[in-house]
């Protein structure tokens, strides 16, 4: 599966990538969705679900300075420690929900609160990880571990999203959503552990005592600028998609959660695949020049959604249903393959881009805070316009449009601006 053989100081992190893949797509993906959703939650309170985690990531910033000093692997044992303990919080609300001990209104809200609690600790050590590997990881290497981090993210995704299916299969059924974040549970706490085990650096005494990187200094950069405005906006579009096309498949197609969660297993089985062909293509194409494929697909499928939100499903005609279920989850499969050769992409680009910098750690944690900033409000924006427009619906030549209509042409409107963006980048030359 690997390129090459794993070193031994990072076979610890593959484990660690694996548990923890797992672990975060039983608990904090789409099952997470469709239990707001299950629960009666509004969109809105869905769009806060989905946004609250890469809003607190915004913390990175202000904590990146302490970073170095405090220890990578000290940092991440402590938030992972506390996102173990809101997904076992999670299992209690499902359980609790299941047995009417506690309101569904009330279980929505304890859901929210928790989310956001286990958030805080992950977004004060999100700004860590890539330096961590930056570190550890000599430069000709790192497509080789980003490649083997995406192999080992979604080959484990895709057992746990077929799992949560067979355990979803039942609708409405409060129970179920309990053991499915259990067994999330369990897997995030073996992840810590071998989260734990992998190496710290050692870093000099002068690297340590040093003064931080000035903020200014870093947004002075005119190369990182561009790349920041890209990130900001491709997020916009990127932070609201999954869940409210989640959303989509459920109040109008009414697609039962398993099928939802096996196009899921499907999509990131999609993504190892497009992964493991293009892998030893970067040196000789770049980053670039997937990221404009993958925003081609982006275009011409959200007009495929935008296509289908219109299609007239109260006609009776049984054919309608059928085409658009089949249209809609073949689309997830195929936008998944592209999603993880964006992810690929964009994460060799900002590796080269600032890895080997001086104050690195503050240029990481400057482009997470706005990215995951951007990427929290993006869900929660897209939300409200869904809400607010719902009922709102007008016909225009035989054709009606609905509020889920609104959002697919907003989306696709601002991906004009991320093409934009895009068109600003550089692809960074190596020095070798």
């Amino acid at each position: 599966m690997f390129a090459s053989p794993p070193a031994p100081n990072l076979r610890n992190a593959y484990i660690f990538l694996i548990f923890n893949a797992i672990a975060f797509q039983m608990a904090l993906s789409s099952p997470i969705v469709l239990f707001a959703r299950d629960l009666g939650a509004s969109s809105f309170a869905i769009g806060i679900l989905t946004g609250v985690l890469p809003m607190m990531m915004g913390l990175q910033l202000p904590f990146a300075r302490y970073a170095e000093r405090v220890g990578y692997r000290t940092i991440h044992v402590y938030a992972y420690f506390t996102r173990t303990s809101g997904i076992i919080c999670f299992t209690l609300l499902a359980w609790f929900a299941a047995n009417q001990m506690i309101t569904t209104t009330m279980a929505t809200v304890l859901l929210v609160i928790t989310m956001t609690v286990l958030s805080v600790f992950r977004g004060i050590a999100s700004g860590t990880w890539l330096p961590w590997i930056a570190m550890i990881v000599p430069r000709e290497n790192r497509l080789d571990f980003l490649s083997n981090e995406r192999i080992c993210n979604t080959g484990a995704a895709v057992g746990a999203m077929l799992l949560a299916s067979a355990l979803l299969s039942v609708r409405n059924n409060l129970a179920n959503y309990a053991i499915v974040f259990a067994i999330g549970g369990l897997t995030c706490g073996i992840s810590t552990y071998f989260l734990a085990k992998m190496p710290q650096p050692r870093l000099s005494s002068e690297r340590l005592n040093a003064p931080p990187l000035a903020l200014r200094n870093v947004l002075a950069d005119a190369d990182f600028r561009r790349f920041l405005t890209f990130n900001i906006a491709v997020q916009l579009v990127l932070g609201a998609m999954p869940a409210f096309v989640t959303v989509f498949l459920r109040e109008v197609l009414a697609i039962e959660s398993s099928w939802i969660l096996i196009a899921t297993a499907g999509a990131l089985l999609a993504g190892v695949i497009v992964i493991q062909r293009v892998r030893y293509q970067f040196d000789k194409h770049g980053s670039l020049y997937y990221l404009r494929l993958v925003l081609r697909w982006w275009f011409g499928s959200l007009l495929a959604w935008l296509c289908l939100s219109v299609l007239p499903f109260g006609s009776g005609a049984w054919w309608i249903g059928l085409f658009a279920t089949v249209m809609s989850l073949i689309l997830m499969v195929i936008t998944g393959g592209f999603g993880s050769l964006f992810d690929l992409s964009i994460s060799r680009l900002v590796m080269n881009q600032i890895g080997d910098r001086e104050g690195s750690p503050m240029f990481f944690a400057m482009h997470g805070m706005l990215a995951n900033l951007s990427a929290a409000f993006s869900p929660m924006a897209w939300g409200a316009l869904i809400d607010s427009t719902r009922g709102a619906y007008v016909t225009v030549i035989g054709v009606t449009v609905t509020h889920f209509t609104y959002f697919f042409v907003g989306q696709w409107v601002l991906l004009i601006v991320v093409w934009w963006g895009l068109r600003q980048l550089r692809e960074p030359i190596p020095k070798n």
